[in-house]
């Protein structure tokens, strides 16, 4: 029972890797070449697609593997901001600002986050930042520590991770080095959320440090 339960939480994840293939694929291309959406594509239905169906993910998770989870959904929205955080906090800003520094010295910030294209911002950092994290660290990290044991977990978490970008990867034109080179970083940063999650049992410390890496991606690189 507990093996055929543990293979479902694979099964789930495939037909949702499925489901958010055919909408990065098919559905939201043809909203974005829609006369009625096009104008509002980046701020509403990227970010309303994927609220949608990642958070209902999260709470189909939830509730089918209601016994399985390692910490209940009411217990990790606290207030423990350990020093895991604040070192890796620190350590994403003193570094991306650098980065960005050695890449051009003169760079400039978005000059309007909130125009139709800063109107990204909400779908790549609030809908990254705080739906990533519900169905990552709050839903598979959260069932599968109840089987494995913390770096295993951590592990296969971020390997699920990684995979749910392939969809970005078969509709965007990346290079070679592009492609590897976010792999790379993809699979850091979820080993990163996964380590920090379970250091504070507190899903805020994720989703601040998974909105502050992107936002700092787009207003420094964008």
């Amino acid at each position: 029972m507990q093996r055929n339960k543990n293979q479902s939480i694979y099964f789930f994840y495939i037909i949702f890797w499925l489901v958010w293939l055919l909408v990065q694929s098919f559905l939201s291309p043809y909203l974005e070449h829609s006369v009625t959406f096009h104008s509002s594509y980046d701020l509403i239905i990227n970010f309303v697609l994927k609220g949608i169906i990642w958070v209902g993910l999260t709470f189909i998770l939830w509730s089918s593997f209601k016994q399985k989870l390692q910490f209940t959904p009411q217990k990790i929205f606290n207030k423990h901001f350990s020093k895991e955080f604040w070192i890796f906090l620190a350590i994403f800003i003193i570094y991306l600002s650098a980065n960005a520094y050695s890449v051009n010295p003169n760079f400039k910030f978005v000059s309007n986050p909130l125009s139709v294209n800063g109107g990204q911002i909400w779908g790549m950092v609030i809908g990254a930042g705080m739906f990533e994290e519900l169905v990552f660290r709050a839903g598979f990290m959260n069932i599968l520590l109840k089987k494995h044991s913390f770096w295993v977990t951590n592990i296969i978490q971020s390997l699920l991770f990684l995979a749910i970008h392939f969809p970005v990867y078969f509709i965007t034109k990346m290079t070679s080095f592009d492609v590897v080179d976010n792999f790379a970083t993809v699979i850091i940063l979820g080993l990163v959320f996964g380590y920090v999650f379970y250091k504070t049992k507190n899903l805020w410390t994720t989703i601040i440090l998974h909105a502050v890496w992107d936002s700092m991606m787009f207003f420094l690189f964008v």
